[in-house]
């Protein structure tokens, strides 16, 4: 089986990364289908019994995650086919092969090339992917955080959502930073080698070399990626075909600036880091990984303390009941979702 997972914090260069991996003919990448980044999906005797199962996500801008339907006849699936493939099916990788050789098919695509599926939320899954799988990568892009967070904003992200959701996504992934089978691409690397990497990339996955300069070729080309992959108006590049770094596009607001430095003060709270099974990393912690670096001046207190809105609590308590649903709870756990961040003092 050659197939990969794709997963990142929103706004961190992945529909760029999909373009990319899908310009040669060994290689394919198609809209976001939110499949795999169910939890239930990878215990799949029991998920065959009722793949309409929605799964936990522990990043704070989805209640859920959930199967993108209207995306699915870009898969030449629509809902019956796919639960009929999940039944077929005697297991995951059974499934990711029979997932992989239709899609590739589909596209015209050589039988022997690797299917890339990007969706943000699978980080969600990328232990549960990795121990189902034994040949099978897990690419992650990272971005700047700052720029992560101007991006969101322009995306309609509330400003405290978009400030800490960075830090989630990548405390999520840090486990696996050096797992063999983990690809960790920086955005700002990809902008200066971006057909070096993919031609790395799709070597690494599927055995196959295709030169840089065929997937330079396919890319400013594909009529397909352009036509039906989505590009936000708010993003700063989103011309098909043209390569450029959205973080010098920017515009870096200095009262912006002054607004992201709150982070610098905050990690993941440990109780809600331990019902999601993420590590209660700082955004200090975290930067540091992945060698990101910022001047906060030696920030001895929080001039403005980090606290949610009431219309950001109201998305929290959302969450909490959507995931509690039908179940037992008590206020300890409302409290655990209503507090997913600790100020570090």
């Amino acid at each position: 089986m050659k197939f990969a997972l794709i997963g990142n914090s929103p706004s961190s260069g992945s529909t760029f990364l999909a373009d990319l991996l899908d310009s040669s003919e060994y290689s394919a990448c198609g809209e976001e289908i939110g499949v795999f980044s169910n939890k239930h999906l990878y215990n799949y005797n029991d998920f065959k019994k009722n793949p309409k199962l929605t799964s936990n996500f522990f990043a704070l801008y989805f209640p859920r995650t959930f199967w993108h339907e209207n995306v699915f006849h870009y898969y030449g699936l629509n809902s019956k086919d796919l639960f009929d493939m999940i039944h077929k099916n005697e297991s995951f990788d059974n499934f990711c092969s029979n997932f992989s050789e239709r899609y590739l098919a589909l596209r015209g695509k050589n039988s022997n090339g690797v299917v890339f599926e990007k969706t943000p939320e699978n980080t969600n899954t990328i232990e549960e992917f990795l121990n189902q799988t034994a040949d099978s990568f897990f690419i992650n892009i990272v971005r700047n955080p700052f720029f992560v967070y101007q991006s969101l904003k322009k995306r309609g992200f509330s400003e405290n959502i978009a400030l800490v959701n960075w830090m989630f996504e990548t405390a999520k992934s840090s486990p696996f930073i050096n797992n063999e089978r983990v690809i960790t691409i920086k955005y700002e690397d990809l902008v200066l080698e971006p057909y070096r990497i993919a031609s790395d990339i799709i070597f690494t996955c599927s055995g196959k070399r295709v030169s840089e300069n065929e997937i330079k070729l396919n890319y400013e080309t594909n009529s397909y990626r352009k036509l039906f992959s989505t590009k936000l108006s708010s993003w700063s590049s989103s011309n098909f075909g043209k390569i450029s770094n959205a973080n010098q596009l920017a515009n870096i607001d200095e009262k912006e600036f002054e607004s992201f430095k709150k982070i610098a003060h905050l990690k993941i709270d440990n109780k809600y880091a331990k019902l999601f099974n993420i590590p209660d990393s700082s955004f200090l912690e975290l930067v540091k990984i992945y060698n990101y670096q910022f001047n906060f001046e030696e920030i001895d207190q929080v001039i403005n303390p980090f606290e949610f809105t009431k219309q950001e609590k109201k998305k929290l308590f959302t969450k909490w009941k959507k995931n509690f649903k039908g179940n037992e709870t008590s206020i300890s756990d409302l409290r655990t979702y209503l507090n997913p961040i600790s100020i570090i003092k």
